[in-house]
């Protein structure tokens, strides 16, 4: 009981230093992506969100898992922080020189300059803050969440102060691209000084055998984390090479509400990681009352976004980017539904990862990337982002199906109360549907009183999850 009560402390508290701290960057760069919106038009903002997402693809390149594997070691042997910290330096400067060299070698031949440019100028900075995602791994491993959570404030505020104030001065995507590269320079600077001061040293040893061991570990990681941000990043590329980058701009509007709204999933499942891979090593049963009560508390979450983002597409997108954007609702009103099951996937993910299932998750990761893929290049043609959004659900609830399956089957307990916990969802859903085409009337209030209606009966009535639910796992363990 008393482990039970520690554990519960440590993962409400780094949960609080990620939550804060992630909402606070997220709001932050989502302001700045509002402002860009608005300033450069659907156009523009179509072309920085495709530098975005094009070097965010081979970015991955600079990490194949490293830092992954770093977190889910080094919580179950802190006292080698130093080894591990250096081997997952050099491997990284090692993999970001390939990466420097491979988006150096692509040639973006329908693309004009300042896009080329910009996607250049991203894709360095990226890899800065691939190699301050290093370093976090050390923080994540040993539960010192505060100095990641500081880490991200510092690059949200840099990015969005110098931003905000080049764009005003002279509106360019390119400067926009310097500015994310000088800020993710900065952050990377700051993490190395924590880390020498709070955790170790480093130990230079670039021996072949090490690294192609470290790389040989990671790579499950990599492949799954590589293929899931493909998924998530092709549909903007392909948007743009299919359709323009007006297309993309009306797309990324939506997707950005998406990315806002699952902050807080992000940050709690980033605190809950290190947690289960120790307890799956040291306690089957406290490992099961933990991941049962996070799946309760991130399927609730999950449909409860989903009803808010689809009941309220059209007000969103019109108050937050503007009546030139009024085409985003729709595409919001698909997306809201793949948001649900990010909630669930987010963290159903990393659990497969911390119950040493790593492989089998690659390969799903694989399929729903080649599945995306296959479906995108058959509706973008015909649907432009109405096709590139159902294809994201659907990717979506093949990853959930596949998840859910793995770990029904790996822990022994949980596959009954996964499944009604599931069945309420889809009740809730179907209901939310079913009001907004037949009688919910077409009024901002009288539809949020409706969401919280639903979120009153999940809670109180379905239980999911019930109110000694949370306070066992929040308040009674703190």
């Amino acid at each position: 009981m008393q482990e039970a009560k520690k554990l519960g402390a440590s993962i409400f508290k780094n949960s609080v230093f990620m939550v804060g701290a992630e909402a606070v960057a997220r709001l932050l760069r989502f302001l700045l992506i509002i402002f860009i919106a608005r300033k450069l038009g659907v156009t523009d903002f179509g072309k920085f969100s495709f530098a975005l997402a094009f070097g965010g693809i081979f970015i991955l390149f600079s990490d194949l898992g490293v830092s992954s594997y770093t977190v889910k070691q080094l919580a179950r042997r802190k006292e080698l922080s130093s080894e591990y910290f250096s081997r997952a330096i050099i491997a990284k400067v090692i993999l970001s020189i390939f990466t420097i060299i491979i988006i150096s070698s692509i040639f973006l031949t329908n693309k004009d300059l300042n896009t080329k440019l910009t996607v250049e100028i991203i894709s360095l900075s990226m890899i800065f803050n691939s190699l301050a995602v290093g370093v976090k791994s050390i923080f994540q491993a040993h539960e010192k969440l505060i100095y990641e959570a500081i880490s991200n404030i510092l690059l949200g505020l840099m990015i969005v102060l110098f931003g905000v104030y080049v764009i005003s001065i002279y509106p360019s995507v390119v400067l926009l691209a310097v500015v994310y590269l000088f800020s993710s320079i900065v952050e990377f600077i700051f993490c190395l000084i924590i880390y020498f001061k709070k955790f170790g040293h480093f130990k230079f040893n670039l021996s072949f055998p090490l690294f192609h061991q470290l790389i040989k570990e990671s790579l499950p990681f990599g492949l799954q984390a590589m293929f899931a941000t493909f998924y998530y990043l092709l549909d903007s590329n392909m948007l743009s090479f299919m359709k323009g980058d007006w297309y993309v701009g009306i797309y990324n509007a939506a997707y950005r509400l998406i990315g806002i709204t699952t902050l807080l999933a992000l940050a709690f499942n980033k605190a809950v990681y290190p947690v289960i891979s120790r307890l799956f090593q040291s306690s089957i049963s406290d490992f099961r009352e933990v991941l049962i009560t996070v799946f309760k508390i991130s399927v609730f979450s999950g449909v409860v976004s989903t009803i808010f983002l689809y009941l309220l597409s059209g007000p969103l997108i019109v108050l937050i980017f503007g009546q030139g954007y009024a085409e985003s609702a729709n595409v919001l009103s698909i997306l809201a539904f793949a948001c649900g099951l990010l909630f669930i996937n987010n963290f159903l993910g990393p659990t497969i990862r911390a119950i040493d299932g790593q492989k089998y998750s690659a390969k799903i990761v694989v399929s729903a990337f080649f599945f995306n893929l296959v479906t995108n290049m058959l509706l973008i043609p015909k649907y432009s982002f109405y096709g590139a959004a159902a294809t994201t659900v659907l990717t979506e609830l093949g990853v959930t199906i596949f998840y859910l399956r793995y770990i029904t089957q790996k822990v022994h307990g949980v596959k009954k109360i996964f499944m009604q916990d599931i069945g309420k969802v889809l009740l809730a859903l179907i209901v939310a549907i079913a009001a907004n085409f037949y009688f919910l009337p077409d009024n901002i209030l009288w539809r949020v009183i409706f969401i919280l209606g639903v979120a009153f009966t999940l809670i109180f009535i379905a239980k999911l999850p019930s109110v000694s639910d949370m306070r066992k796992f929040v308040f009674k363990n703190v």
